[in-house]
């Protein structure tokens, strides 16, 4: 899980960048992170 608004980067170039390359990760590695909230995150 990687949620969008605990990113920390210095502008929104990076901040999509770095979402951008967690997306094309080759080898089938891209398919095991979510993007998400910090809200939507629920634990039992």
């Amino acid at each position: 899980m990687i949620p969008v608004d605990g990113l920390i980067t210095r502008g929104e170039y990076e901040h999509e960048f770095t979402l951008h390359q967690f997306t094309i990760l080759p080898g089938g590695a891209a398919q095991k992170f979510k993007i998400t909230e910090f809200d939507k995150i629920r634990f039992s």
